[in-house]
């Protein structure tokens, strides 16, 4: 009956090991779906911010600083990202923004342009 129990646990804990773990807030990893979002707003911020204090209203430009950023980040939503990776993306992004610099420009040399899937808790397949 024991050995029974120990398989299930082990089984349940290999299948829902992601889902679980980061809902809950127990694992510094984002999904890259919530990793897209959050630097899609922080471009569409920034983006605006850049318009503003460089008087470039150009809707070609605008459109280019907001979805230019997620794009060439190259996050896959069903990976996993580490948060302290994804945060420094974002406020790079913000940060270049507040600067009158192109939010793309973060995406192309900054912190966004290198960030990498990070494997489940039971290795990639």
């Amino acid at each position: 009956m024991r050995l029974k129990f120990l398989l299930v646990l082990i089984l349940v804990s290999v299948f829902a090991n992601c889902a679980l773990l980061n809902r809950s807030g127990l694992t510094d990893r984002y999904k890259g779906k919530e990793a897209q979002d959050m630097i899609q707003d922080a471009a569409t911020t920034s983006a605006l911010i850049y318009a503003i204090s460089t008087g470039d209203y150009n809707a070609s430009v605008y459109t280019q600083n907001i979805l230019l950023p997620t794009i060439l980040a190259g996050i896959k939503p069903s990976e996993y990202y580490v948060k302290a990776d994804i945060d420094s993306c974002v406020s790079e992004i913000k940060l270049f923004g507040v600067l009158g610099l192109s939010p793309t420009y973060s995406s192309i040399f900054g912190q966004c342009s290198n960030l990498q899937p990070e494997g489940t808790i039971y290795g990639d397949y």
